[in-house]
């Protein structure tokens, strides 16, 4: 009698963790993307020797945000500078980009990980 209980309880056990597995491969395994879309002509007469890119990163799927084309053309670092109190450090933005060859959309997923970039390619 008690081996009959121990095995509807291994059947049982068996049966959940299946599911649980069933349910772990589908949100884990969901695949790997790398998709690249141009929303404008490409420009050949434009160099492409610079490339600029902003990024809105996606957790488990789920992802918020801009990714603005305005910020990709625009090349930001912080520098150190002398101020009243001492060194100081500031963070000075650029035009990088003034001259487009393209814009692009980019998705890159892993799993349930990954970006959605805006890329812009000019001079």
């Amino acid at each position: 009698m008690g081996n009959c209980r121990t095995a509807r309880w291994l059947t049982s056990k068996v049966k959940i963790l299946s599911c649980l597995l069933l349910i772990y491969g589908t949100l884990m395994l969901g695949g790997c993307i790398n998709i690249t879309t141009r929303i404008q002509p490409e420009n050949k007469d434009i160099p492409a020797k610079k490339e600029g890119s902003d990024c809105v990163p996606i957790i488990l799927g789920f992802g918020a945000g801009t990714a603005d084309i305005d910020a990709a053309m625009i090349k930001e670092y912080e520098e150190n500078a002398k101020g009243m109190d001492g060194d100081v450090v500031r963070t000075v933005r650029t035009p990088y980009i003034t001259r487009v060859r393209r814009i692009e959309i980019q998705e890159i997923m892993f799993l349930s990980f990954g970006a959605r970039c805006v890329n812009v390619i000019g001079d």
